[in-house]
């Protein structure tokens, strides 16, 4: 099975739709949406906080019965649920499809919650500026 990892003055978009094209696009439209003075912290706030597909896609397929790879992204529910079901063979027989599925969607979940992650900080900066 293939992983499929990889790196990762107009108005900010905001549907789920235009949320999933190039994070590029969707940065640079969202730093010009901020003042001129906030972008610059903007992007590094955004650089601290975003999560790597790679490593996510990693963790995985390495240790996803385990749920650590929704650890990694804050869903500390999730990653303990997937960790006690792993403790039993049936839970192995439900978490090892679930990981192999999250690893093999990695692109796309992370280019998804960058965006979201990207837009709630837009949001705070312009409430705060």
């Amino acid at each position: 099975m293939m992983c499929s990892c990889g790196g990762d003055s107009a108005t900010a978009p905001s549907t789920p739709k235009q949320m999933t094209r190039s994070s590029d696009d969707y940065l640079l439209q969202l730093a010009e949406s901020l003042p001129r003075d906030q972008r610059p912290y903007f992007l590094s706030l955004y650089e601290q906080r975003k999560k790597s597909a790679g490593l996510y896609c990693v963790l995985a397929l390495l240790f996803g019965t385990g749920g650590f790879h929704l650890f990694y992204l804050g869903q500390t529910g999730a990653g303990l649920v997937m960790l006690f079901l792993s403790l039993t063979v049936i839970g192995l027989v439900i978490t090892v499809p679930i990981a192999l599925l999250q690893a093999v969607s990695a692109q796309g979940s992370m280019k998804t919650m960058n965006n979201t992650m990207a837009q709630k900080l837009a949001k705070q900066l312009a409430v705060l500026g």
